[in-house]
């Protein structure tokens, strides 16, 4: 049988509960590792000729999003899981639905394994096994009789101390398909594929060691596979992701309405923004933009004098209102500022079970955050310059192009808003990339440490960022803009994506932001 007629089974029904919160918001197979999906990671191992059956249960409308906008013309076909979790649910209840669709030879791939290298082309049921040393008690294991190049026995997930013992992968190919198929009809919930190969001993398996073999279905095991790829890293959101496949790059948001946001304003912003090529309910899709990061090139003197001026000619347009939508401008202002800053600062509460209260940070005593947000100056805040404006304007979202800049990952809308913001919210967030600058948060160049209510924090602070901070203010005192408001704005900016961000991040966003507002509020008493 041609290569070209072979299958690809992936099971990825489960909710990936050993990953904890990292599957609350999408499958496990959509795990960015290096700029890719775990899933596509998968892809890239096999022929495109290949067809493949994906199994789709938790998050599984996400899952197929993401497969029908990155992989448009692969072969594959999605199945279903009504259960995929509780009482009846199982890796055999899964793989008895795929059964109508297995037609030819196949591999069968976990969602959780990934490799260095391609799967080779094998003739012969073959379990592809791991020389790499892994505790027994959390695999099956395979003995092998390494002069015949055959398996001997499979062994559960238990301790054992046997010689010539591999770790299963989770990837195996099987050539009698219709053998399994009718032992699909036998199998319970509860057991696998791999149980397909111990029923069928004394017949002989063949195996194949990999050295390159591994597991994302653990913490443990992403942050392996992060190190040994390399490559790509972004400051982790558990609603947001981004992926680059081929050429293209894939933003998904699980805010569906955020992505239908972001396509009407990237119209708006057609000058400044890439173009959007295609979207779904939560991915939208634009072609690879060249360009260096400024956050890698940042140049006080030059690159960042020179990105002031080119927004101000491109992207800061001042919008004229009229009545309704002016009234309407300073109502959505105060929902932004206002109204967004207690949500979010609640919703930090919440995920960390922390309650306001005085605190000492960096060995100075301060007061409830509330009562320092009672100090602020709103009336201040809710005077608001409407312009086209980006959003979301730090140096990981700018790009130096031969043709100027790009910008990326513009914000949905301002409020409900996708025709106009505030042109001092694009100030705060280059203020707030400055303070806490992202590619130094991605080196892990920071610290912090709360006992009780004392909290200290270290931030690694370049001094072409700091001499970036007083072209910011000149800039803006030269143009008879607010630096005390730029200042509030950028410590309220901290406050409000906190909860947004992985711990110890989120931490430092929230207390660093009640240290600068603080500050704010004593120096302009």
């Amino acid at each position: 049988m041609s290569d070209s007629t072979k299958q690809v089974l992936i099971p990825s029904a489960g909710v990936g509960s050993r990953l904890g919160s990292l599957t609350k918001n999408i499958n496990k197979a959509l795990i960015q590792i290096n700029g890719k999906a775990v899933i596509s990671h998968i892809i890239d191992l096999y022929p495109k000729e290949y067809e493949f059956i994906v199994c789709l249960g938790h998050k599984g409308d996400l899952l197929k999003q993401y497969l029908e906008i990155s992989h448009p013309k692969m072969k594959i076909k999605f199945v279903d899981i009504d259960n995929f979790d509780g009482p009846g649910s199982g890796l055999g209840y899964t793989l008895r639905k795929t059964k109508n669709l297995i037609h030819s030879p196949f591999y069968f791939h976990t969602n959780d394994a990934i490799f260095n290298k391609k799967i080779p082309n094998f003739d012969d049921d073959t379990i592809l096994l791991s020389t790499n040393l892994i505790d027994s008690r959390n695999y099956r294991t395979a003995s092998i009789d390494e002069n015949k190049g055959i398996i001997t026995e499979l062994h559960d997930k238990t301790q054992n101390k046997l010689l010539n013992v591999y770790t299963y992968t989770g990837v195996a190919y099987i050539k009698n398909y219709k053998d399994f198929i009718r032992f699909l009809d036998i199998m319970s919930v509860e057991i696998g594929e791999s149980d397909y190969f111990i029923q069928k001993f004394g017949g002989e398996t063949n195996f194949y060691l990999s050295s390159d073999w591994m597991d994302i279905g653990s913490i443990d095991g992403i942050n392996t596979a992060k190190a040994a790829f390399g490559g790509f890293k972004n400051l982790d959101k558990t609603t947001e992701e981004i992926y680059f496949v081929d050429e293209n790059v894939i933003k998904f948001d699980i805010n569906d309405v955020t992505v239908s946001q972001k396509v009407e304003r990237s119209k708006i912003l057609k000058k400044v923004v890439p173009k959007v090529l295609k979207n779904t309910e939560n991915f939208y899709l634009y072609k690879y933009v060249e360009g260096e990061l400024i956050a890698d090139l940042l140049n006080p003197n030059e690159t960042f004098q020179d990105l002031l001026i080119w927004c101000e000619k491109n992207l800061w347009n001042e919008i004229k209102l009229d009545k309704s939508n002016e009234a309407l401008f300073k109502s959505e202002t105060k929902k932004f500022y206002f109204d967004k800053t207690f949500d979010r600062i609640n919703y930090f509460n919440e995920e960390y079970g922390y309650f306001d209260r005085n605190t000492k940070i960096n060995g100075t005593a301060y007061p409830k955050l509330e009562e320092i947000l009672n100090e602020v100056d709103w009336d201040d805040i809710f005077d608001a310059l409407p312009c086209e404006y980006h959003g979301d304007l730090h140096f990981e979202n700018i790009l130096k192009t031969n043709n100027g800049y790009c910008l990326l990952d513009w914000r949905g809308s301002y409020g409900n808003s996708t025709l106009f913001g505030d042109i001092y919210y694009d100030f705060g967030k280059l203020l707030h990339g400055l303070w806490l600058n992202h590619k130094i948060i991605r080196d892990d160049h920071y610290e912090i440490r709360m006992k009780g209510s004392t909290i200290t924090f270290d931030v690694y602070q370049k001094k072409s960022l700091i001499d970036c901070q007083k072209i910011l203010k000149e800039y803006a005192l030269s143009n008879n803009y607010s630096w005390r408001k730029i200042e509030t704005i950028a410590a309220l900016i901290l406050l409000n994506i906190a909860p947004l961000h992985h711990d110890p991040y989120s931490k430092l966003l929230y207390f660093f932001g009640k240290e600068q507002l603080q500050r704010i509020v004593n120096e302009y008493e």
